[in-house]
């Protein structure tokens, strides 16, 4: 690292600053939002992927924890309905798998397709009872999974949407995500 001195009205400070630059990567984004189905997902958060656990005669044992991760149903669709973009087993981490969820604030989970450079975020935001969801790919330099999940994200246009699908013993979540722009290219 390079010492850079700068001078201030209190006197100097030295800055360390890299000597290599940093190299910035190029994403397309793709930005949605929603109101979410409060009680499902809720039901979700307090029971598990397993649902409400039943207790007496003929009951089944199912003591398992939360596991803090979604395996979601992720597709997105043109208005016409044919599919640009499906992943039947796309797995979410919850931000902080060693807290409690919060049932009145904000609940995020996390994943990535590493050979696609694919990226997603999907929040429940249960104080303002919205959810949202960003999905990023990595501008490709060359062809493959990754070029065609690039290529995929910049055919949505607005009217297409995000459907995100999720299997739950407290019942099933289906989230419609309505998309009304375009993905954006950004520096990150």
């Amino acid at each position: 690292m390079d010492a850079v001195k700068e001078k201030t009205l209190v006197g100097e400070v030295v800055k360390n600053t890299p000597s290599v630059p940093v190299t910035r990567t190029r994403w397309l984004t793709l930005t949605v939002h929603a109101p979410i189905q409060v009680v499902a997902f809720a039901n979700y958060l307090r029971f598990g992927p397993a649902g409400v656990r039943h207790f007496g005669p003929g009951a089944e044992e199912s003591a398992l924890a939360h596991p803090h991760t979604l395996t979601v149903h992720l597709s997105v669709k043109q208005i016409g309905g044919d599919t640009l973009l499906n992943y039947p087993d796309f797995i979410l981490q919850h931000s902080r798998p060693h807290e409690p969820f919060d049932l009145d604030g904000t609940t995020i989970w996390y994943g990535q397709d590493e050979a696609a450079h694919l990226r997603v975020l999907w929040v429940w935001d249960f104080y303002r009872l919205f959810g949202g969801m960003k999905l990023a790919v990595e501008v490709p330099p060359d062809k493959g999974k990754w070029q065609e999940v690039a290529a995929a994200i910049r055919k949505v246009r607005p009217g297409n949407q995000i459907i995100a699908a999720l299997k739950s013993g407290s019942g099933d979540i289906l989230q419609v995500y309505p998309i009304d722009a375009p993905a954006v290219e950004q520096e990150y």
